[in-house]
């Protein structure tokens, strides 16, 4: 892995876990607007 997807990845796992904490409903939604970022 290039140091460009490893913080690509890290940023994923970030956003993802906001998203647990925010609310575990909203999980899918947060995750839909990930991909078409």
């Amino acid at each position: 892995m290039e140091n460009k997807d490893i913080l690509h990845f890290a940023d994923f796992l970030h956003r993802y876990h906001a998203c647990l904490i925010h609310s575990q409903t909203k999980v899918k939604n947060c995750l839909i607007k990930y991909r078409r970022a």
